[in-house]
Parts: C-alpha cells; sequence; structure tokens
C-alpha cells in the first residue's frame, strides 16, 4: 500500500470512529434534558485509528466524574459496532476540559434548544456566579468566551 492510499484509509478510519462516537451522548446533558455527545462536547482528547483498531484518550468535565467509566463503556461498544475489533479508550484525569472544548452548536442537540430546563444553573462558566439560564439562552452556553 503507498503512502497516499495508507493516509485515505486512516482518514476513513478515524472518520468511521468519529461518527460512531458522535452517538455517545454526555449523561449528564442528557440529564438535564439538553443531550451533547461527546465529541461536541469536546470528551474527545485524542483518537488514532487505523485498519481495525483504535485508541481512544477521553477527558472528563470535572474531577471525580463518576459517570466515566460508563461513557468509556459506551465508546467501546459504539466503536466495536463500527467495525473496530481492538478498541482501547482511556481517561486522562489530568487534562482538564474547558468550554471552549465544545462546538459551537454541538450538532447533537441544535433541535433541541428550546428543550432546557428553565431554572438551570450555567456551572459551565467556573469564572461567573451561577445563575439562571433561560432556554433560548442555554443555547449559547460555552460560546462566550
Amino acid at each position: 500500500m503507498n503512502a497516499d492510499a495508507a493516509l485515505t484509509e486512516a482518514m476513513d478510519c478515524a472518520g468511521r470512529a468519529n461518527h460512531a462516537l458522535a452517538g455517545v451522548m454526555d449523561p449528564c446533558s442528557v440529564g438535564l434534558g439538553r443531550p451533547v455527545s461527546i465529541v461536541d462536547l469536546g470528551l474527545v482528547v485524542a483518537m488514532a485509528a487505523a485498519d481495525r483498531t483504535v485508541r481512544l484518550v477521553l477527558c472528563s468535565t470535572g474531577p471525580g466524574c463518576l459517570l466515566m467509566p460508563r461513557i468509556m463503556e459506551s465508546c467501546d461498544a459504539v466503536l466495536r459496532m463500527a467495525g473496530f475489533e481492538a478498541v482501547e479508550v482511556l481517561h486522562d484525569p489530568t487534562f482538564f476540559w474547558t468550554p471552549d472544548r465544545m462546538s459551537a452548536v454541538p450538532a447533537s442537540s441544535a433541535s433541541a434548544a428550546d428543550k432546557a430546563p428553565t431554572n438551570a444553573k450555567d456551572v459551565t462558566r467556573p469564572d461567573r456566579q451561577a445563575r439562571l439560564v433561560t432556554p433560548r439562552a442555554w443555547a449559547s452556553v460555552g460560546q462566550q468566551t
């Protein structure tokens, strides 16, 4: 296999893995009624995919995330369903997530912009005091700098 073919295959594998991971929703966002995928949330720190092998490194939104094992199991399951035979999912507790890692408008929740609870607290911005967020304002959480 020449270098161009190998690069194309690696890109196809990475795209297939990324597409599969886009179906893994962050459990906390689901609990708030605003499902956001781990890809859109920015929890994927690094990924290497080739042939039928994928290695994934995730971060959590906060220290001591109790749901990270569940997220890791979900990642493993969807990657295996996508055809990867050797899957390694790791959590890097030293990598700190920040809201700027989020997609501008998370594709997984763009259609649900008005489903946010009206009494949700904005806890994604540690530099601000908790505040009430309206459904329309909730759609822009994470976009502000």
